[in-house]
């Protein structure tokens, strides 16, 4: 049986340098792929004569894909959240 003869801490900084390593590559693809998309539409409620517009936000991404929607799902959320004016219509 080996003994231990030091607690691994060199081993444990590098296993947490890998993984902010990889969560920076993640928020920055998220930020590098994704783009928000305004779409105005004329609204005639009831009939009536005047129109109005309105706007929706919707996300997008510049390969779009199925796939890339649901990789960055979660880091699209947390946008959502730390981005509400960017991400609601005014």
């Amino acid at each position: 049986m080996i003994a231990i003869k030091h607690l691994p801490l060199r081993e444990c900084g590098y296993a947490i340098g890998f993984v902010v390593l990889l969560v920076a590559l993640y928020v920055g693809g998220y930020y590098a792929m994704v783009e928000r998309i305004v779409t105005l539409t004329s609204v005639t409620p009831g009939g009536v004569r005047v129109s109005r517009l309105e706007k929706t936000v919707t996300v997008g991404y510049r390969f779009e894909s199925e796939l890339l929607h649901r990789i960055f799902a979660p880091m699209h959320a947390l946008d959502r959240r730390l981005r509400p004016e960017w991400w609601n219509p005014a």
